[in-house]
């Protein structure tokens, strides 16, 4: 009906208060382009997509969809995951974070501000702070597993679900566009070659990948 229709219609918030931390030096318009993938992110936010009222779990997931660090496929490994979820009675937040362009810092510091919003936003968004995970796809995938073994006390994930992720930055396995668009051009960087990061505190996380992936090797 039209009434909880309204109560759950996704919305959009500002990830950072005023201008974000850290510079990518891309300028010029956000675009989208005929495959619904969104260019040159500058101004990151948050797309929340409310549960289910009836169905609330009380559950969150951040999303952070692919795109190689160059640019974020937002529809299929974003929007449309979290409309499943919050069909499924968890609230999906759509990362939109900004493109690295070699600036390695930039995605982290959208990934961790997202978790922190969240948490703090928590009662009005009707989850619960201690059911609060992230989830990417392929260089999502790869922020998402920064953020698994790069959080601190205020933005570590309950869980983890990676779909098709890239993991290392190891030149035989890594996916190089990915790699490139995230450290620079000829750089190496094995504090973001996240399979030599775990610990005991990292967090649980389901993997998802498929063996005959042409653009990330499974192995990742």
């Amino acid at each position: 009906n039209t009434v909880s229709k309204a109560q759950h219609a996704p919305f959009e918030v500002a990830l950072w208060p005023s201008t974000p931390p850290g510079n990518s030096g891309l300028t010029g318009p956000e675009t989208i382009d005929e495959h619904g993938f969104v260019h040159n992110v500058t101004l990151p936010s948050l797309l929340v997509y409310p549960a289910a009222q009836e169905k609330n779990t009380g559950m969150a997931v951040l999303i952070a969809p692919g795109g190689g660090y160059s640019f974020l496929a937002i529809n299929h490994e974003g929007k449309d995951i979290a409309q499943w979820l919050a069909e499924n009675g968890i609230t999906g937040v759509v990362l939109k974070y900004r493109i690295p362009n070699g600036r390695h810092a930039i995605p982290l510091a959208d990934a961790k501000q997202g978790m922190r919003l969240i948490r703090e936003n928590s009662a009005k968004w009707k989850i619960d702070p201690n059911s609060v995970g992230v989830m990417g796809s392929s260089a999502g995938g790869h922020l998402a597993s920064t953020l698994l073994t790069h959080f601190d006390a205020a933005t570590r994930p309950d869980f983890g679900i990676l779909f098709y992720p890239v993991i290392t930055m190891d030149n035989n396995l890594t996916h190089k566009g990915s790699k490139e668009n995230l450290l620079g051009k000829g750089i190496e960087n094995d504090n973001f070659s996240n399979e030599k990061q775990i610990s005991p505190t990292t967090p649980p996380t389901l993997l998802l990948l498929s063996d005959d992936d042409k653009s990330v090797h499974p192995a990742n």
